[in-house]
């Protein structure tokens, strides 16, 4: 039959378009594996010739008479230490990293330029350096910053004073957004060692934690580099709660933890130069730092900590739980390997916020519209915190656009909560959903806006034709004779008034009637 017949030819030529894009895409990457070779190749040996020449100048013995194998092996002894990736040197018991001496001695790379170029590869590349984001707690009452050695001088700009509500007190603690451009050596560390969880903002809902999050969005915008850096991750898994639908079963558990595996797919997929290990904590010695660092044991799943049972099936359990890392890298390193360019939701997420600032006049609205906290009511600034509700908007006291429930609350500040909580995860599929909500509210506005810059240029270009805008810019109406005496201005006035509160009005943000009553009601824009 002709149908199928054409069917048939239409299916053999996109199978022979799709081998023939796969073999372009193959030479492609070859392509770029080889230029990449040539210019790792060309960089190294401009970065010996200016070594070379740097020793030429440099008039220290140090440089002129040790061979360069004893220089390294010096800048090992003196930059070098084990401690730097164990849970051991974080925690509250080492009041977070201040109270250790690592017994490094980093002064040596500012003797000169030549000394700095060798050695701060080695104190970048041979050491192994721990990060926490385990995430979702804190010690109650203090801000909780991802802890590492690099990070133990670091004190957030930020304080508690203003929550001081019966209810955030409750919270066992406040975890905030860390800026992880503030961290120098992020660019320059080679191998890093993760300490993470799901952060179970809802029983049935684990995600990575945010802190993880943010790593990983501010890792990507670091330059490859040479050797290739590497990650470590030892992931707590969240225990699933027993519940009359969902009982707790082994197999329960093992979907569950599947699930969160996945979800950890989200931030990951942002890096594609590393090399990546993930591996399932077993026991609560690997996990040390949560004790210490957050004043809880959150109920973590721990797979060592089985019930006692026959020891075979003890290992094949533990085993199958551990298998789950190896398998989320297979597919990590499947993602890494696809060409086509990367999503950044974070990245997205900033020009969609550069967009909608312009649409809400009142500074105060403007800020409480990019967070899901109250951050109008008091004249503090607004700060990004997050307790174990943080997927949730809050309400926040006077602004009629978050009202106390989520019902109530303006279509664009619902919809920018959601795609708050998807930039957090990495969402792409999430964030997509939830901006093209907002587009869909904002995009009418902005036509009605266009509108009304159309009629006051138009109003301005009439008036001026007849007069009443003197082109002296003295801003006074020069037909316009006050004390009583009637003028062509005069008459016009009440039109003018008119026109102009027309035009103004297209510029207010559309709300639904019950908004607009409550801004009306207390003259919020007045």
């Amino acid at each position: 039959m002709p149908k199928f017949v054409v069917k048939n030819h239409e299916i053999a030529q996109l199978r022979a378009q799709l081998q023939k894009e796969r073999k372009s895409s193959a030479a492609l990457r070859q392509a770029i594996i080889a230029q990449k070779v040539t210019l790792d190749n060309t960089l190294d040996q401009l970065k010996v010739t200016e070594e070379a020449l740097i020793r030429a100048k440099s008039t220290s013995p140090f440089q002129k008479k040790l061979p360069p194998e004893i220089r390294i092996t010096i800048y090992k002894l003196l930059l070098v230490n084990r401690k730097l990736s164990e849970v051991g040197s974080i925690g509250k018991a080492c009041n977070h990293g201040k109270s250790l001496k690592f017994e490094l001695t980093p002064a040596i790379l500012r003797t000169c330029k030549a000394i700095r170029n060798e050695a701060e590869p080695i104190l970048y590349g041979s050491n192994i350096f721990i990060m926490e984001c385990m995430g979702g707690c804190g010690p109650k009452g203090f801000s909780h910053v991802p802890q590492s050695p690099l990070t133990r001088y670091t004190d957030p700009d930020f304080e508690l004073e203003y929550l001081n509500a019966e209810n955030e007190k409750e919270f066992l603690g406040t975890e905030i957004h860390f800026d992880y451009n503030t961290l120098k050596a992020l660019e320059k560390v080679k191998h890093w060692r993760i300490i993470t969880s799901a952060y179970a903002p809802t029983p049935s809902n684990p995600v990575p934690a945010k802190s993880f999050v943010h790593f990983c969005q501010a890792l990507c915008q670091q330059a490859p580099t040479e050797p290739q850096r590497s990650i470590d991750i030892v992931l707590a898994l969240a225990r699933l709660p027993a519940t009359p639908i969902n009982p707790k079963t082994g197999e329960s558990q093992y979907e569950f933890s599947e699930k969160q595996l996945n979800f950890l797919l989200q931030p990951l997929r942002l890096l594609r130069d590393i090399k990546l290990v993930i591996n399932i904590a077993q026991s609560k010695a690997e996990l040390l730092v949560s004790e210490q660092a957050c004043g809880i044991l959150p109920d973590y799943y721990l797979p060592y900590n089985l019930p006692y049972m026959d020891a075979p099936k003890v290992r094949a359990k533990l085993e199958r739980f551990m298998n789950l890392g190896p398998n989320i890298v297979q597919k990590y390193c499947a993602l890494a390997e696809d060409l086509s360019p990367i999503e950044k939701v974070f990245k997205m997420h900033k020009r969609l916020e550069d967009y909608a600032v312009c649409f809400e006049r009142s500074e105060r609205f403007n800020e409480d519209m990019f967070t899901l906290q109250r951050g109008c009511e008091a004249s503090f600034p607004v700060t990004e915190v997050r307790h174990y509700g943080w997927h949730l908007p809050r309400p926040s006291p006077g602004n009629p656009f978050k009202g106390l429930t989520h019902a109530s609350y303006h279509p664009v500040e619902f919809e920018f909560s959601r795609a708050i909580v998807a930039k957090d995860k990495e969402d792409v599929i999430g964030f997509k959903a939830a901006r093209a909500a907002v587009l869909k509210e904002l995009e009418p506005q902005y036509r009605q806006m266009m509108h009304a810059a159309d009629r006051l240029r138009d109003f301005v270009e009439k008036e001026r034709v007849n007069g009443v805008f003197n082109e002296c810019g003295c801003g006074v109406f020069h037909l316009y004779v006050e004390g009583g005496i009637e003028s062509p201005l005069g008459d016009d006035l009440d039109r003018y008034i008119y026109e102009l509160e027309e035009i103004s009005s297209l510029l207010e943000r559309t709300m639904p009637d019950e908004i607009r009553i409550q801004v009306k009601k207390r003259n919020y824009y007045v």
